[in-house]
């Protein structure tokens, strides 16, 4: 399993214009991710949108958490944050796929899973489930 690690961004007011900023604005997204023991980071754009809803939820061996919101950003962020993530993971990302990680940030370890879509057919959407261990 590939260990990525992750730099720690916790304001998006810090980064300036998203989408000028891409792995910064993906950075904090991880980091709100990575900063519970067990949880669900996920987006979908939907076409014609132009704002895309990051979610994250709390997960735990009984239930699941709702969804809070994390951001709205650019839709376009949705379709550069998988191919960033799959060209990380080695996945085919074209065709709907999932891989698993390691993310780490400050020497503290997650396990994730990692399903994510970036094509007309199946959509475009990320949903990466992290547990620390």
């Amino acid at each position: 399993m590939k260990t990525i690690e992750i730099p720690k961004v916790d304001s998006l007011a810090a980064i300036g214009d998203p989408l000028e900023h891409i792995a910064d604005t993906f950075h904090f997204l991880l980091t709100a991710l990575l900063r519970r023991e067990r949880a669900l980071l996920h987006a979908e754009h939907r076409r014609p949108a132009a704002d895309t809803v990051w979610y994250l939820r709390t997960r735990t061996d009984d239930a699941d958490g709702t969804d809070e919101t994390v951001a709205v950003l650019p839709s376009a962020i949705v379709s550069s944050c998988a191919a960033r993530l799959a060209l990380a993971v080695d996945l085919d990302y074209k065709a709907g796929g999932q891989a698993r990680a390691i993310l780490m940030q400050a020497g503290r370890r997650h396990e994730c899973r990692i399903f994510l879509s970036n094509c007309r057919e199946s959509g475009y959407w990320i949903r990466i489930y992290a547990q620390a261990v």
